[in-house]
This record gives structure tokens, sequence and C-alpha cells, in this order.
């Protein structure tokens, strides 16, 4: 996950869940690390689940949308905030 947020620098990521966006973000823990990851409502157009993968769909007008037209999350903690669009 390292060379992930160190390429996207739009993924956060903290040990102190008070720092975290809770209601506008999708909030992940990979791999019991004890940390949380997360991106922010306004790089997402939409989230959805099936089969417990969590897929993000980028917002056309957020700069990941450059690189990815869908972000597929495989952990076994995921949150999603309630100001977040769900599909």
């Amino acid at each position: 996950m390292d060379l992930i947020i160190k390429a996207i620098p739009e993924i956060k990521r903290t040990q102190d869940p008070t720092q975290i966006p809770w209601k506008d973000a999708v909030v992940w823990v990979y791999n019991g690390e004890g940390q949380y990851h997360w991106l922010g409502k306004e790089h997402i157009r939409s989230v959805a689940w099936t089969g417990g993968n969590v897929s993000i769909m980028p917002k056309e007008t957020s700069i990941l949308r450059t690189f990815f037209s869908c972000f597929i999350l495989m952990s076994a903690t995921v949150f999603v905030g309630t100001n977040v669009t769900a599909a």
C-alpha cells in the first residue's frame, strides 16, 4: 500500500481515527496493519460493492480519473461515509 500512496497522494493514511473525515470518505483498513486509509468524497463519483469487494468510481473532475476508471478495494473492513454516494 505504501507504493500506491506515494503514487496517488489523494489517498490519505493515519493511525489516528480522529483525523478521518468519516462522513465524507471511504475508509479502509489494509491487512490489519493498524492504519486507516481513506479517499475523500471530492474524488468519488460513486461506491458499489459485490461479494465483499468495494468498487470506487472516481468523479470526472478528479485527477484520479486520468489514471483509472475504477478502484477496487479488497479489504476486510471498509466504511462508506454517509455523505458518499453509494450505487
